[in-house]
Protein backbone atom coordinates (compact mmCIF):
# COMPACT_ATOMS: atom_id res chain seq x y z
CA UNK A 1 0.00 0.00 0.00
CA UNK A 2 0.92 4.01 -0.54
CA UNK A 3 2.01 5.36 2.84
CA UNK A 4 0.66 8.02 4.87
CA UNK A 5 3.39 10.29 3.48
CA UNK A 6 2.68 10.08 -0.32
CA UNK A 7 5.44 7.92 -1.40
CA UNK A 8 5.84 4.38 -1.90
CA UNK A 9 7.30 2.42 0.68
CA UNK A 10 10.20 -0.01 -0.21
CA UNK A 11 13.88 -0.05 -1.36
CA UNK A 12 15.23 2.73 -3.84
CA UNK A 13 17.71 0.88 -4.91
CA UNK A 14 14.93 -2.18 -5.67
CA UNK A 15 13.24 0.74 -7.80
CA UNK A 16 16.57 1.27 -10.08
CA UNK A 17 16.92 -2.44 -10.21
CA UNK A 18 14.01 -3.31 -11.99
CA UNK A 19 14.33 0.03 -14.29
CA UNK A 20 17.25 -1.46 -15.33
CA UNK A 21 15.76 -4.96 -15.92
CA UNK A 22 13.30 -3.02 -17.77
CA UNK A 23 15.38 -1.66 -20.11
CA UNK A 24 17.37 -5.05 -20.97
CA UNK A 25 13.50 -6.61 -21.67
CA UNK A 26 12.69 -3.70 -23.61
CA UNK A 27 15.95 -3.97 -25.65
CA UNK A 28 14.84 -7.18 -26.51
CA UNK A 29 11.20 -6.83 -27.24
CA UNK A 30 12.45 -3.48 -29.45
CA UNK A 31 14.45 -5.24 -31.59
CA UNK A 32 12.24 -8.17 -32.21
CA UNK A 33 9.03 -6.19 -32.55
CA UNK A 34 10.86 -3.98 -35.14
CA UNK A 35 11.97 -7.49 -37.04
CA UNK A 36 8.18 -8.45 -36.52
CA UNK A 37 6.80 -5.63 -37.80
CA UNK A 38 9.15 -4.73 -40.72
CA UNK A 39 9.38 -8.17 -42.08
CA UNK A 40 7.14 -10.11 -43.76
CA UNK A 41 5.55 -12.98 -41.85
CA UNK A 42 8.39 -15.95 -42.25
CA UNK A 43 8.02 -19.63 -42.30
CA UNK A 44 9.29 -21.75 -39.13
CA UNK A 45 13.22 -21.89 -38.89
CA UNK A 46 13.40 -25.45 -39.66
CA UNK A 47 11.16 -24.65 -43.08
CA UNK A 48 13.18 -22.68 -43.88
CA UNK A 49 16.13 -24.73 -43.31
CA UNK A 50 15.31 -27.15 -45.76
CA UNK A 51 15.21 -24.40 -48.09
CA UNK A 52 18.07 -23.38 -47.38
CA UNK A 53 19.87 -26.74 -48.12
CA UNK A 54 18.61 -26.86 -51.52
CA UNK A 55 19.40 -22.97 -52.56
CA UNK A 56 21.91 -22.61 -54.59
CA UNK A 57 21.72 -18.55 -54.96
CA UNK A 58 23.70 -16.83 -52.79
CA UNK A 59 21.39 -13.97 -52.75
CA UNK A 60 18.76 -15.98 -52.17
CA UNK A 61 20.97 -17.85 -49.12
CA UNK A 62 21.29 -14.68 -47.91
CA UNK A 63 17.73 -13.84 -47.37
CA UNK A 64 17.14 -16.96 -46.14
CA UNK A 65 19.83 -16.88 -43.74
CA UNK A 66 18.61 -13.65 -42.35
CA UNK A 67 15.09 -15.23 -42.04
CA UNK A 68 16.36 -18.26 -39.99
CA UNK A 69 18.42 -16.00 -37.97
CA UNK A 70 15.46 -13.59 -37.10
CA UNK A 71 13.16 -16.49 -36.46
CA UNK A 72 15.75 -17.91 -33.71
CA UNK A 73 15.89 -14.62 -32.05
CA UNK A 74 12.15 -14.25 -31.93
CA UNK A 75 11.96 -17.78 -30.48
CA UNK A 76 14.95 -16.64 -27.54
CA UNK A 77 17.73 -18.92 -29.00
CA UNK A 78 20.40 -16.36 -30.01
CA UNK A 79 23.33 -18.02 -30.16
CA UNK A 80 22.03 -20.62 -32.54
CA UNK A 81 21.48 -17.63 -35.07
CA UNK A 82 24.99 -16.38 -34.65
CA UNK A 83 26.21 -18.88 -37.23
CA UNK A 84 23.53 -17.27 -39.59
CA UNK A 85 24.36 -14.04 -39.08
CA UNK A 86 28.30 -15.07 -39.44
CA UNK A 87 27.08 -16.46 -42.96
CA UNK A 88 25.28 -13.07 -43.77
CA UNK A 89 29.02 -11.83 -43.71
CA UNK A 90 30.65 -14.40 -45.83
CA UNK A 91 27.96 -14.22 -48.57
CA UNK A 92 28.09 -10.65 -48.51
CA UNK A 93 32.14 -10.78 -49.32
CA UNK A 94 31.58 -13.35 -51.88
CA UNK A 95 29.20 -10.80 -54.06
CA UNK A 96 31.30 -8.17 -52.93
CA UNK A 97 27.99 -6.35 -52.12
CA UNK A 98 28.00 -3.54 -49.19
CA UNK A 99 24.30 -3.51 -49.12
CA UNK A 100 24.52 -7.05 -47.93
CA UNK A 101 27.61 -6.11 -45.94
CA UNK A 102 24.88 -3.26 -44.22
CA UNK A 103 22.46 -5.82 -43.50
CA UNK A 104 24.90 -7.90 -42.28
CA UNK A 105 26.00 -5.84 -39.55
CA UNK A 106 22.62 -4.76 -38.94
CA UNK A 107 21.54 -8.29 -38.18
CA UNK A 108 24.54 -8.31 -35.94
CA UNK A 109 24.01 -5.36 -33.86
CA UNK A 110 20.44 -6.77 -33.61
CA UNK A 111 22.32 -10.32 -31.67
CA UNK A 112 24.27 -7.87 -29.81
CA UNK A 113 21.50 -5.67 -28.35
CA UNK A 114 19.89 -9.15 -27.50
CA UNK A 115 23.27 -9.97 -25.58
CA UNK A 116 23.37 -6.71 -24.52
CA UNK A 117 27.22 -6.62 -25.67
CA UNK A 118 26.57 -3.10 -25.86
CA UNK A 119 30.42 -2.49 -26.63
CA UNK A 120 30.26 -4.30 -29.78
CA UNK A 121 26.99 -3.28 -30.60
CA UNK A 122 27.91 -0.44 -31.18
CA UNK A 123 30.62 -1.10 -33.15
CA UNK A 124 28.19 -2.61 -35.35
CA UNK A 125 25.95 -0.26 -35.75
CA UNK A 126 28.76 2.49 -36.65
CA UNK A 127 30.78 -0.24 -39.39
CA UNK A 128 26.81 0.14 -40.83
CA UNK A 129 26.37 4.11 -40.82
CA UNK A 130 29.29 4.36 -42.78
CA UNK A 131 28.02 2.29 -45.73
CA UNK A 132 24.92 3.80 -45.25
CA UNK A 133 26.43 7.86 -45.10
CA UNK A 134 28.44 6.57 -48.59
CA UNK A 135 26.01 4.73 -50.48
CA UNK A 136 22.06 4.03 -48.89
CA UNK A 137 21.61 7.71 -47.42
CA UNK A 138 17.76 6.28 -46.26
CA UNK A 139 19.46 3.70 -43.82
CA UNK A 140 21.11 6.34 -41.98
CA UNK A 141 17.82 6.77 -39.17
CA UNK A 142 18.18 3.13 -38.73
CA UNK A 143 21.55 3.35 -38.10
CA UNK A 144 21.09 6.02 -35.35
CA UNK A 145 18.23 4.48 -33.94
CA UNK A 146 20.41 1.52 -32.92
CA UNK A 147 23.33 3.93 -31.59
CA UNK A 148 20.46 5.44 -29.60
CA UNK A 149 19.45 2.68 -28.48
CA UNK A 150 23.14 1.54 -27.69
CA UNK A 151 23.83 4.60 -25.55
CA UNK A 152 20.76 4.25 -23.82
CA UNK A 153 22.31 1.25 -22.62
CA UNK A 154 25.85 2.49 -21.35
CA UNK A 155 23.60 5.61 -19.83
CA UNK A 156 24.94 8.26 -22.18
CA UNK A 157 21.32 9.82 -22.34
CA UNK A 158 22.82 13.29 -23.93
CA UNK A 159 24.28 11.12 -26.97
CA UNK A 160 21.81 8.70 -27.28
CA UNK A 161 18.96 11.30 -27.32
CA UNK A 162 21.24 12.89 -29.51
CA UNK A 163 21.30 10.28 -32.48
CA UNK A 164 17.48 9.63 -31.96
CA UNK A 165 16.45 13.20 -32.57
CA UNK A 166 18.61 13.22 -35.43
CA UNK A 167 17.02 10.39 -36.97
CA UNK A 168 13.66 11.79 -36.29
CA UNK A 169 14.53 14.75 -37.94
CA UNK A 170 15.90 12.84 -41.01
CA UNK A 171 12.72 10.89 -41.52
CA UNK A 172 10.55 13.66 -41.45
CA UNK A 173 12.54 16.25 -43.51
CA UNK A 174 13.41 13.61 -46.05
CA UNK A 175 9.65 12.54 -45.80
CA UNK A 176 10.74 8.58 -45.72
CA UNK A 177 7.51 7.41 -44.17
CA UNK A 178 9.39 4.67 -42.10
CA UNK A 179 6.89 4.21 -39.80
CA UNK A 180 7.94 1.28 -37.97
CA UNK A 181 11.49 3.18 -37.26
CA UNK A 182 9.93 6.23 -36.19
CA UNK A 183 7.93 4.02 -34.02
CA UNK A 184 11.06 2.48 -32.46
CA UNK A 185 12.31 6.29 -32.06
CA UNK A 186 9.37 7.29 -30.15
CA UNK A 187 9.80 4.16 -27.85
CA UNK A 188 13.74 4.71 -27.18
CA UNK A 189 13.04 8.10 -26.20
CA UNK A 190 10.12 7.21 -23.64
CA UNK A 191 12.76 4.88 -22.04
CA UNK A 192 15.39 7.78 -22.35
CA UNK A 193 13.23 9.76 -20.45
CA UNK A 194 11.90 7.29 -18.09
CA UNK A 195 16.18 6.92 -16.68
CA UNK A 196 16.40 10.71 -16.80
CA UNK A 197 13.24 10.93 -14.71
CA UNK A 198 11.29 13.12 -16.69
CA UNK A 199 7.81 12.26 -16.81
CA UNK A 200 5.84 14.81 -19.22
CA UNK A 201 7.95 13.31 -21.86
CA UNK A 202 7.54 9.52 -21.10
CA UNK A 203 3.89 10.24 -21.59
CA UNK A 204 4.32 12.40 -24.64
CA UNK A 205 6.34 9.40 -26.57
CA UNK A 206 4.35 6.48 -24.69
CA UNK A 207 0.85 8.08 -26.35
CA UNK A 208 2.71 8.24 -29.31
CA UNK A 209 3.91 4.62 -29.64
CA UNK A 210 0.30 3.21 -28.45
CA UNK A 211 -1.10 4.90 -31.54
CA UNK A 212 1.00 2.93 -33.58
CA UNK A 213 0.64 -0.23 -31.75
CA UNK A 214 -3.51 0.45 -31.97
CA UNK A 215 -2.53 -0.08 -36.00
CA UNK A 216 -0.06 -2.60 -35.11
CA UNK A 217 -0.63 -4.96 -32.54
CA UNK A 218 2.30 -6.42 -30.45
CA UNK A 219 1.05 -7.64 -27.13
CA UNK A 220 4.46 -8.07 -24.85
CA UNK A 221 5.79 -4.78 -26.71
CA UNK A 222 2.54 -3.14 -25.13
CA UNK A 223 2.73 -4.40 -21.51
CA UNK A 224 6.53 -3.20 -21.72
CA UNK A 225 5.17 0.29 -22.27
CA UNK A 226 2.96 0.02 -19.75
CA UNK A 227 5.62 -0.37 -16.96
CA UNK A 228 7.46 2.84 -18.85
CA UNK A 229 3.83 4.69 -18.06
CA UNK A 230 3.90 3.65 -14.58
CA UNK A 231 6.97 4.96 -13.73
CA UNK A 232 6.29 8.26 -15.12
CA UNK A 233 3.01 8.11 -13.13
CA UNK A 234 5.24 7.13 -10.00
CA UNK A 235 7.52 9.64 -10.85
CA UNK A 236 4.54 12.33 -10.76
CA UNK A 237 3.43 11.31 -7.72
CA UNK A 238 0.68 10.10 -8.96
CA UNK A 239 0.72 6.23 -7.42
CA UNK A 240 -2.81 5.27 -7.71
CA UNK A 241 -2.68 5.50 -11.74
CA UNK A 242 1.10 3.82 -11.82
CA UNK A 243 -0.40 0.57 -9.75
CA UNK A 244 -3.11 0.30 -12.10
CA UNK A 245 -0.51 0.49 -15.13
CA UNK A 246 1.80 -1.92 -13.30
CA UNK A 247 -1.12 -4.36 -12.88
CA UNK A 248 -2.44 -3.95 -16.30
CA UNK A 249 0.90 -4.73 -17.87
CA UNK A 250 1.12 -8.62 -15.75
CA UNK A 251 -0.50 -11.36 -17.64
CA UNK A 252 -3.91 -13.28 -16.00
CA UNK A 253 -3.25 -16.27 -17.34
CA UNK A 254 -0.36 -17.94 -15.42
CA UNK A 255 0.80 -20.24 -18.20
CA UNK A 256 1.79 -17.48 -20.23
CA UNK A 257 4.20 -15.18 -17.68
CA UNK A 258 6.82 -13.50 -19.52
CA UNK A 259 10.06 -11.67 -18.31
CA UNK A 260 7.81 -8.44 -19.10
CA UNK A 261 5.33 -9.85 -16.18
CA UNK A 262 7.62 -10.52 -14.00
CA UNK A 263 9.52 -6.91 -14.38
CA UNK A 264 6.22 -5.36 -13.95
CA UNK A 265 4.80 -7.78 -10.63
CA UNK A 266 8.37 -6.24 -9.30
CA UNK A 267 7.03 -2.62 -10.06
CA UNK A 268 3.70 -3.36 -8.98
CA UNK A 269 5.03 -5.08 -5.26
CA UNK A 270 6.42 -1.68 -5.08
CA UNK A 271 2.74 -0.52 -3.44
CA UNK A 272 2.50 -3.48 -0.63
Amino acid sequence: MISSNGRIPGNQKIYLLMKEILKIIFAFLFAIAFVCITSAQTNAADSLKQLLANEKDLTKQFDLNRQIQRELLIKGKPDQSLQYINRLFTIAGQLNNDSLLMLSYFAKRTYCDYKTDSKEEIECTLKALAIAEKKFPRSIPRAYLGLGSAYIDVHDYDLALSYLRNALSIIQNKRLGQDSVINAIHAQLAIAFDFLEKPDSILHYEQLVNEFLIKHPYHEFEKSMFCHTANAYSQLGNFKLAESFYQNSIDEDTSSKSVVDAAAAGGYARFY
